[in-house]
């Protein structure tokens, strides 16, 4: 367990990093610019693109987020599996971020057995609080989807649906086929709509058939953003390691 202290998270903010108190962080925190993580959080092996938050009071282990999701308060993501064919279902025998190592002697671990399935959330995805995911299986939320307050996914969820419910189901489509596909060629997202919006306020988000009519006139005048991230990698409460990484493309 590392709980960044607020000396170091008040100088992330530089980096375009938000982490207010409390946050735990194992293993390692990947994030492009501009990404927002509340108090009591919990993060293992995660990924944030660029205006995408993660609401308090949060546990995610291996998630890999898009840009402009907003992830509600009291999710249970991706957490640990326990294994069924062992002779034990205890996962202080392959959960490498147990605080447990001066009782268990660190012993080494079957990689395979540490191995987590990755939920992969994409751009513009809500999920509401008290979400859980369970991490049996991988699983897929694509661009555009929205998760209702309390539901159990355990299944991939398509583009621009509304799922609710133990076990998630589509209760609807955000907007019809048409507009769905439109939205995911535009890829919008790859651009910094806020700052744009910021200094030109007649950009109408309300009328997705306009807004899809307009976008490609808007292109030349946008600020696409940056292919960058940063992996972070907590040594103590008050050092962390820093990498800026730029993607292949």
């Amino acid at each position: 367990m590392t709980i960044l202290n607020q000396n170091l998270t008040a100088k992330l903010n530089k980096y375009g990093l938000f982490i207010l108190p409390q946050v735990d962080v194992q293993g390692y925190l990947k994030f492009e610019q501009g990404v927002v993580v509340y108090s009591n959080c919990s993060l293992a092996l995660v990924e944030l693109g660029a205006f995408s938050y993660v609401n308090a009071n949060s546990i995610l282990t291996c998630c890999e987020i898009g840009r402009y999701s907003s992830l509600g308060s009291f999710l249970d993501l991706g957490m640990p599996r326990h294994i069924l064919s062992k002779i034990t279902t205890s996962s202080v025998f392959y959960n490498e971020f147990l605080p447990l190592t001066p009782y268990t002697g660190g012993a080494s671990r079957d990689p395979q057995e540490t191995y987590r399935q990755k939920i992969k959330i994409g751009h513009d995805v809500w999920i509401g609080s008290h979400v859980l995911i369970p991490a049996n299986h991988e699983i897929t939320i694509s661009n555009g989807a929205v998760i209702g307050t309390g539901s159990v996914v355990t299944k991939n969820v398509p583009p621009y649906a509304v799922v609710a419910g133990n076990p998630a189901k589509i209760i609807k489509m955000r907007f019809k086929d048409e507009i769905c596909e439109d939205l995911l060629k535009l890829k919008w997202w790859n651009y910094n709509l806020p700052k744009f919006m910021s200094q030109v306020q007649d950009l109408n988000l309300e009328n997705p058939q306009n807004f899809i009519k307009e976008f490609p006139f808007l292109k030349e005048h946008l600020e696409p953003l940056p292919n960058k991230h940063y992996l972070l990698k907590p040594l103590a409460q008050d050092k962390v390691e820093l990498q800026e990484i730029i993607p292949a493309t």
